[in-house]
């Protein structure tokens, strides 16, 4: 029976010598852009180029596909349908206008990374990548229709997760579509819909009760929280710097060295109370 199979190699340089290496793959069959196994070890490399590798008889064949792993994916995917298809004595046209799913997400993240969005938000679409992929087995993009949408939100909602929480994977969902060219699925009525709730409010008294048993640190955590409206990583990543206690403000500023910056990409200042100061 021929061969169909087509593997992936990483080809970095390692103490000056050009090594050809099998990538790390995760259970659900993603590849690692980061770690390779070397002498049977997980290893984090940077740099060098992907190559895709096969057979042709006892015959192997190397193809470099470049820097990048999208690329690489995109050429292992072509190459497994060539091969496929002479096995039942069929020759293909390479279709480069028909991205698979597994590319265009890759690509999708890739993006991201290369637009520098934040570590939460891109995790947060991985999520909603292998979602989608358990419940949608088919290859290309161009064959997605509505009822995959309608069973990934089914799925979501299926393992426990609250009503907005499927709301916004589905939006998240439509925003990959959508950066790939595919829009017009679903309309507005498709969309898993969920309770918009009022914020509860503590009371004065509660306050005053929660505020009595705390211990001085967190008496002056939680009275700055309340007296600045900070976000959790605004105050996490706070230093002396950011206070002025002449003109009594404190500011949000971005925290390179902690991979820190201020939602909507902008530093503010708010005033800070005389019996906070």
């Amino acid at each position: 029976m021929p061969n169909r199979r087509v593997a992936l190699i990483r080809a970095v340089k390692i103490d000056g010598k050009w090594k050809y290496l099998s990538p790390v793959v995760s259970e659900k069959g993603t590849v690692s852009p980061e770690f390779v196994w070397l002498k049977g070890k997980k290893t984090n490399v940077s740099g060098g180029v992907w190559y895709i590798r096969w057979y042709e008889g006892k015959r192997q064949i190397g193809k470099m596909c470049g820097p990048s792993l999208t690329d690489a994916r995109i050429a292992k995917s072509r190459q497994e349908q060539v091969l496929a298809s002479r096995a039942v004595g069929l020759e293909i046209k390479d279709d480069e206008k028909r991205p698979t799913i597994d590319a265009a997400c890759d690509q999708f993240i890739e993006d991201l990374e290369l637009k520098n969005r934040n570590a939460d938000t891109i995790s947060g679409y991985r999520l909603v990548i292998d979602g989608f992929k358990e419940v949608c087995k088919k290859r290309f993009l161009d064959q997605i229709d509505k009822r995959d949408l309608l069973r990934y939100a089914d799925s979501v909602r299926k393992a426990g997760l609250s009503p907005r929480t499927v709301s916004n994977r589905w939006l998240a969902l439509l925003t990959i579509l959508k950066a790939n060219g595919i829009t017009g699925l679903v309309q507005h009525h498709d969309a898993p819909k969920f309770v918009e709730e009022e914020p509860q409010a503590y009371t004065v008294d509660e306050l005053t009760k929660f505020f009595k048993i705390c211990t001085d640190e967190q008496w002056l955590l939680f009275q700055f929280f309340l007296r600045t409206g900070f976000r959790m990583m605004e105050v996490m990543t706070l230093t002396w710097a950011d206070l002025d206690f002449v003109n009594k403000t404190v500011s949000v500023r971005p925290k390179p060295q902690h991979g820190f910056r201020p939602k909507g990409w902008e530093t503010r200042t708010v005033p800070l109370a005389d019996a906070l100061a």
